[in-house]
């Protein structure tokens, strides 16, 4: 289960935390690009999001997690984790 995340922090921390096994659900059916358009409504980091999804199913991503934190920290200045 992924915790829920209030505040783009909250995802980063979330994400970060956690392996790409346990991320491999929400990847596969795009849930965070979906969650990042339609919540915050920044369709420009859901389209990053998706494509980083995209590339995961296709198995062309080493660190999944890693690049979701990089794609949302570097659209938004976030202190240090």
């Amino acid at each position: 289960m992924f915790p829920r995340a209030s505040s783009l922090r909250e995802f980063v921390v979330a994400v970060a935390a956690r392996p790409a096994e346990q991320l491999g659900g929400f990847l596969q059916r795009g849930d965070f690009s979906r969650w990042i358009t339609e919540v915050f409504g920044d369709s420009a980091l859901g389209t990053d999001l998706r494509a980083i999804e995209d590339q995961y199913r296709l198995g062309r991503v080493s660190d999944v997690a890693d690049a979701i934190v990089h794609a949302v920290e570097t659209r938004y200045e976030m202190p240090a984790r």
